[in-house]
């Protein structure tokens, strides 16, 4: 029988016009299509499409590695409107292409391969991106919704926001963290497609390497991950890729450091730093979750930046659950969402998921022609209270065989699968990896069902279960996310002894499981989960935090955790008091008021910010109290947030107090009064704002002008770019401002115009503002106001220095550091530790002594961040640790811990 293949072009026009009729490369519909037109009689659900075509020879022709027959695809075209003239490659005896039977990789140029491979990779991620996962969807105000992130630091929560996706295109070494289910994977393979799409025009090859199938060499896991799109090779060994890595500009993605099993955690880092120094050219992103302390070990000098992703704001996830489940049903789901669960919905997978839920509802109740109105929702029991209860409903889809009903309960099949996953999962929580070989996860299966006397074949369960997509894999296998392994690992900790689990508490590796546990943990356990948790709150009280406030959060275990808090409270570590405090705002009680309220006269500045943004997650009267007497903190910081937060509570009790925030002399403090204004929503009627608009400075009545009618503005950011135009220097400065929160990059190129504005409070207000908007192209801008004649501004150019993470910036501020002004030698030394270069330890050295307590404070908060293990900055901190000030004793004793644990990981690592 004659074969025919698509050539090289004709793949592409194949691929047009799927497109064109709205399918991707995963969809059989066009050869079913092609079937009812060869066999009008074929039974839609037999195996074989045609003589010889299933579905996998489909799909292997659909990726161009094998060939079908010649009229079936001629059918094929004609189904999709195509003639098989313009596609096909006819075989000759002179082909170079193609073996029509196998695909011979050998005949292939590198050129032609790799042009070939980011093809199948569009092909791959496109049909993920296609609006079915996460927030990165068409149609929701804007194109896409972004992920943010932050610049990571050890000490400070305070960070501005950036677009994720830009700042890793920006840089070249990376290191991305974010907690399980934040999006990291999900914006590698967003940052794949997007350099796929443009390989043809910039020569930049995207890999996406999955270091959880590190096996001791990167460059073999390299290959592996060249080749795992088709099946074919390029190259029988590491030489070619070598020489690829050579001549070919990369963007190498590693995902899931914290993947990595634990025989291979002592060599992956020196691997690592090893590859990126030998291969230089390329750009890097490593990613992991923060919790794993294995990416610590890779030294500051050779990254750019430290990203961690930020939650998705609750504005966002409202537009996506409306979106997807219309405007009514979106807001009522969100609005039945409370506690915890709501704050886990900022996580992407979370809200993902619940939107699946929610959807299937929907879809059930209209087969049965009811509406899933307000009182059907809150009966129908279908919204989780924790993560926990999510993953279980999630988790039932796969292991039943009736996909399209909500599963209340599951059959006696379903919970066999349920304990051979749970036994499989658990297993290798113990052995700290994410894959198994085939044979292992057979055999795990095999003693599963012996223990339970089930007569059913390993081989065929796991092939079913690997149909309903939890297991993934052919030779190594996984569990289709790190967190199903988790979920089901905890699933199996009541069958544990005591001894078992307790050993595991302190270890990173088991975090996630001990959280999925008390989420899902069934009455006859809550004695077993209480004694834990109290295990867990006396060394591990942050582990003990998240797995109340994920699980189900009794009095009991509330009283048990409020106890662990108090000497962390009480701590002399400013670090584990802004933690504390932290937990404090999650909790989100009246009860916790009064101690977030104590925080607010915390001598550090980072403690009482925090105190401020867990006020505002508390909300409620006395929550509202407290943030108003926030708005007389001595740092501007703090006052910006609790301004913020009040804005957001809808506090018009609050406006006659933000009146000082508009006479300051700090042009970013007027932005944020009138951007709290402004989220209140208010207008000429509501009380308070009559008063400010007849002040009797102009300055406050002209600025709360704007905000008043900024909020009744249907085209804002067309209104604000107008404003920019102002002859009021502090109308143009509040417009930038309040354009940077709305996050309006478009008028990035309006802002950057402002830096050479006439008066300097538009400038720094400019600068900022490009900083927050991580417009990094103007860095260069932005250094030279370095040398500004104001001091003011040469601080604020220093701090924009630290939040754009550009280790280009380090050369500029130093001569900042002998600065006559407390303010820019603050600043400076701030933006170095940020950054992270340990050869400028020795200029930071000589601040210890510096005459401003808070520049002293920062000195040795940096020279922390900064030293490594083979430096002997101890010394000099334990000399600082006696300073007459306790904020720099504080500062010193911090920095010396985190030093001494750098140099325990260290000793580990040599060991």
């Amino acid at each position: 029988m004659e074969k025919l293949i698509a050539s090289l072009d004709g793949s592409k026009k194949l691929r047009q016009a799927r497109k064109k009729l709205g399918k991707n490369v995963d969809s059989l519909w066009w050869l079913e299509e092609a079937s009812k037109i060869l066999n009008p009689d074929r039974s839609p659900n037999a195996e074989y499409f045609e003589s010889g075509v299933n579905e996998g020879s489909w799909r292997r022709f659909l990726y161009r590695l094998g060939s079908i027959s010649a009229h079936l695809f001629c059918v094929y075209c004609e189904v999709l409107g195509i003639s098989v003239e313009e596609v096909v490659e006819m075989p000759s005896s002179e082909t170079t292409y193609f073996n029509l039977e196998k695909r011979e990789k050998s005949n292939l140029s590198i050129t032609e391969y790799l042009e070939l491979y980011c093809e199948e990779l569009i092909e791959k991620f496109e049909s993920r991106w296609s609006g079915r996962l996460y927030i990165y969807e068409k149609g929701i105000s804007r194109k896409d919704i972004p992920i943010y992130a932050s610049l990571y630091s050890e000490y400070s929560n305070c960070s501005e926001k950036v677009d994720l996706l830009r700042a890793l295109k920006q840089e070249s070494k990376t290191v991305l963290l974010g907690e399980p289910g934040a999006g990291k994977t999900t914006s590698l393979e967003k940052l794949c497609l997007e350099y796929s799409q443009r390989y043809a025009e910039e020569k930049v090859l995207p890999i996406l390497v999955k270091l959880s199938k590190y096996t001791g060499s990167l460059i073999q896991l390299i290959k592996a991950s060249l080749n795992d799109i088709r099946e074919t090779h390029l190259g029988q060994d590491a030489l070619v890729i070598e020489q690829l890595l050579e001549r070919q500009s990369c963007f190498i993605l590693f995902d899931g450091l914290n993947e990595v099993s634990s025989s291979l955690r002592e060599t992956i880092i020196p691997d690592m730093l090893q590859f990126m120094s030998l291969y230089s050219r390329h750009k890097y992103v490593i990613a992991s979750r923060p919790q794993d302390d294995l990416w610590r070990m890779i030294s500051a000098d050779e990254i750019e930046c430290k990203l961690i992703i930020q939650p998705i704001d609750f504005e966002d996830i409202a537009k996506y659950l409306t979106f997807h489940l219309g405007e009514k049903l979106g807001r009522l789901a969100y609005g039945e969402v409370v506690g915890r669960l709501r704050d886990l919905l900022r996580l992407p997978l979370i809200l993902s998921m619940f939107k699946g839920e929610i959807l299937q509802t929907k879809l059930e109740f209209e087969d049965d022609d009811i509406e899933l109105d307000e009182v059907n929702l809150k009966h129908s029991r279908i919204i989780p209270q924790n993560r926990g209860e999510m993953y279980k409903k999630f988790m039932s889809k796969f292991l039943t065989s009736e996909r399209s009903k909500v599963i209340s309960k599951l059959n006696a099949k379903e919970r066999v699968k349920e304990f051979v996953l749970s036994e499989l999962a658990i297993t290798m929580q113990f052995q700290e990896t994410l894959v198994f070989k085939l044979q292992t996860v057979i055999t795990s299966f095999s003693h599963s069902l012996d223990k339970i006397q089930a007569s059913i074949s390993s081989g065929s369960l796991l092939e079913e279960i690997q149909q309903s997509g939890l297991l993934i894999g052919e030779d190594d296998i996984s569990f289709a996310h790190q967190t199903f392994q988790e979920f089901f690992a905890a699933t199996a900790l009541p069958r544990l002894s005591t001894d078992d689990v307790y050993a595991r508490i302190n270890n990173d590796w088991w975090s996630e499981t001990f959280i999925f546990f008390f989420g899902i943990v069934g009455v006859n356990d809550v004695t077993q989960a209480n004694d834990l948790l109290r295990a867990m709150a006396a060394t591990h009280p942050m582990l003990a935090v998240k797995c109340l406030l994920e699980g189900r959060n009794s009095i009991e275990g509330r009283a048990i955790l409020q106890e662990s808090l108090r000497p962390m409270l009480n701590s002399k570590n400013w670090i584990e008091r802004r933690n504390a405090t932290e937990i404090l705002g999650v909790i989100g009680n009246d009860s916790v008021v009064p101690l977030l309220s104590e925080r607010l006269s915390d001598k550090n500045g980072d403690v009482r910010w925090q105190a401020a943004d867990s006020l505002r997650r508390v909300s409620g009267s006395e929550a509202e109290i407290a943030l108003i007497n926030a708005l007389r903190d001595t740092g501007w910081a703090t006052r910006a947030r609790a301004a913020e937060a009040l804005g957001r509570m809808k506090s018009t009790q609050a406006i006659p107090h933000l009146r000082p925030l508009f006479t300051s002399d700090m042009p970013r403090e007027r932005g944020d009064a009138v951007w709290a204004i402004f989220l209140m929503g208010v207008d000429e009627k509501t009380m308070g704002i009559a008063e400010l608009l007849s002040d009797d400075c102009h300055v406050v009545s002209a600025c709360v002008d704007l905000a008043v009618k900024a909020s009744k503005k249907d085209a804002l950011v067309e209104f604000l770019s107008q404003q920019i135009a102002s002859d009021k220097f502090y109308i143009r400065a509040s417009a930038i401002h309040m354009l940077t929160r709305l996050h309006a990059v478009q008028v990035i190129p309006l802002i950057k115009r402002c830096l050479d504005d006439s008066h300097p409070d538009v400038t720094i207000i400019a600068m900022q503002s490009l900083a927050m908007l991580n417009a990094i192209e103007y860095l260069e801008d932005i250094l030279k106001l370095l040398g500004h004649s104001k001091p003011f501004a040469r601080e604020i150019a220093a701090h924009c220095c630290q939040l754009f993470g550009s280790k280009a910036a380090v050369p500029a501020l130093l001569p900042l550091l002998q600065d006559p002004d407390e303010g820019v030698r603050f600043a400076a030394v701030k933006a170095l530790g940020t950054l992270g270069v340990e050869s400028t330890v020795d200029n930071c050295l000589p601040l210890l002594k510096d005459s401003s307590t808070k520049v002293r404070v920062n000195a040795a908060i940096t020279l922390g961040a900064l030293g490594n293990t083979s430096m002997d900055i101890v010394v000099h901190l334990k000399e600082a640790s006696k300073d007459n000030s306790f904020e720099v004793q504080e500062a010193a004793a911090t920095s010396i811990d985190l030093i001494k644990k750098r140099q325990r990981f260290k000793g580990f690592f040599q060991a």
